[in-house]
């Protein structure tokens, strides 16, 4: 479901009904947030 979302919200297709929609921009939300965190913590570790 994830690449279908992504490929969604990035093509801004309607293709969804409301709910799913909620859903998906809450999945792309914490996967930005994540994956931001994820080089925030990475970067930090190789700086010390």
């Amino acid at each position: 479901m994830s690449w279908e979302a992504f490929l969604s919200i990035l093509l801004g297709s309607t293709f969804f009904k409301l709910p799913y929609r909620i859903i998906i921009y809450v999945e792309a939300f914490i996967g930005g947030f994540l994956v931001a965190m994820f080089f925030f913590t990475l970067t930090r570790s190789i700086h010390r």
